[in-house]
């Protein structure tokens, strides 16, 4: 390969280099107000319940690892005026993992009418 031929190619990486940047950035700047529309017209969703005893998610001990034993309370101690989950987990007779679920509610990514 010839000193002209190698230049050639590296002038021919560069340049699909700077489209792919481009055809990047042009992507995100695309995206950007729809998830900041998306991202002003949700409304917060409520997680924790501090009135129930598990503050409304349900607890598991991880069936498929047998041993693990664990609870989950909320804590007594609020963080900025909201109530905390408290999940404990005991693995001295096995399992991997216990952990702390819910159900998301159902509503649309995006607002109505985009």
């Amino acid at each position: 390969m010839g000193r002209q031929e190698w230049k050639d190619g590296v002038e021919l990486i560069y340049e699909r280099k700077g489209r792919l940047i481009m055809r990047t950035l042009v992507l995100c700047m695309l995206m950007i107000p729809a998830m900041a529309s998306t991202a002003l017209c949700r409304q917060p969703v409520l997680l924790i319940d501090g009135n129930r005893d598990t503050g409304g998610l349900d607890f598991a001990n991880g069936p498929e690892f047998p041993g693990a034993r664990g609870k989950l309370e909320v804590a007594t101690e609020q963080f900025r005026d909201k109530p905390v989950p408290s999940l404990h987990g005991d693995f001295t007779r096995g399992g991997k993992y216990v952990q702390a679920s819910t159900a998301l509610p159902d509503s649309p990514l995006l607002p109505q009418g985009l």
